[in-house]
């Protein structure tokens, strides 16, 4: 095999793996009645805490207007709740609600019973050799410098 056709062929087995959990991220939201966009912020939110609207911005790498149009979702399903600064009205913040809490929690127990069932299929050893391969893929990305 050629060098190109391995890249090739490793770059379209990323995109499958990228797709595959787009996908059931997607079909999870859809039944919860919320955008796959909303969950994302909502993850963003997952451990308690006050989140600046700019912050979700940047590490969602979208519009501020874009975010607005979000918090207003979720503020309008009840899972979040929006704040001004008393110090700088233009600075907005959003905190989970218990509701959102509660998503969050069924959450992560789609997600366990999804690794589950996608984990029950293999054996130990394969297992070990896909942990040890996705460790070895994540660091090698995240040590990347720009190309």
């Amino acid at each position: 095999m050629s060098e190109a056709s391995y890249y090739l062929r490793l770059s379209g087995l990323l995109q499958r793996l990228v797709r595959v959990f787009h996908t059931q991220a997607y079909r999870y939201s859809l039944h919860q009645g919320i955008s796959l966009s909303e969950c994302r912020v909502l993850f963003l939110l997952r451990n308690g805490m006050p989140v600046k609207m700019n912050k979700i911005k940047h590490n969602l790498f979208v519009t501020g207007a874009f975010v607005t149009n979000i918090a207003d979702q979720l503020v309008r399903h009840k899972l979040v709740v929006r704040q001004r600064s008393d110090k700088d009205r233009r600075k907005v913040i959003i905190t989970l609600t218990d509701k959102g809490k509660h998503y969050l929690a069924e959450l992560a127990v789609y997600r366990r019973k999804f690794f589950k069932a996608f984990l029950d299929g293999l054996n130990k050893e394969d297992r070990r050799i896909m942990e040890r391969g996705i460790s070895i893929l994540v660091d090698s990305l995240e040590s990347m410098k720009r190309i």
